[in-house]
């Protein structure tokens, strides 16, 4: 496989008709559309660059370091398009998790409530899963049978 030249990237479009430049470009801003983050452009060197969600940024450059990957940014109002610094909180991942489920969650509680709500479902679930199985095995004994009978004559 041929290398690629150095300047590739710069010459992807021609007339300079990317980032920028480009008919398309929105100002480096949208929102995410599974989560609702709004994410910024960033421009890096030799035109690379990368979006990044713009809590993060701003939480990072108040604080003049990079976040780390453990740190979490908590708004204050519920609101994922309010990125004032004042309704931004640096939290770690348990404190984030105790802010937005403050109930533990007890999995033997869910699993019996779970059952005893569902419980007709469930019985007939696992009567089909069986007769399934049954009418599988009942199969495969017909042809061995027939195999063996077979093997006789």
């Amino acid at each position: 496989m041929a290398k690629r030249p150095e300047s590739w990237w710069e010459n992807r479009y021609p007339n300079g008709m990317d980032g920028k430049n480009h008919p398309r470009w929105k100002g480096g801003i949208h929102i995410e559309p599974t989560t609702g983050y709004r994410r910024i452009w960033i421009p890096g060197g030799k035109g690379h660059g990368k979006y990044i969600r713009e809590h993060r940024f701003i939480m990072s450059q108040s604080l003049g370091r990079q976040l780390r990957r453990n740190e979490f940014v908590h708004h204050k109002d519920g609101d994922k398009l309010n990125n004032d610094i004042s309704n931004l909180v640096l939290v770690s991942f348990s404190i984030h998790n105790k802010i937005h489920y403050p109930i533990p969650f007890d999995r033997k509680k869910w699993k019996k409530e779970y059952r005893q709500k569902n419980k007709q479902k469930l019985a007939q679930q696992e009567k089909a899963y069986r007769l399934q199985h049954i009418e599988k095995y009942r199969e495969y004994d017909r042809k061995r049978y027939a195999k063996k009978i077979s093997l006789k004559n």
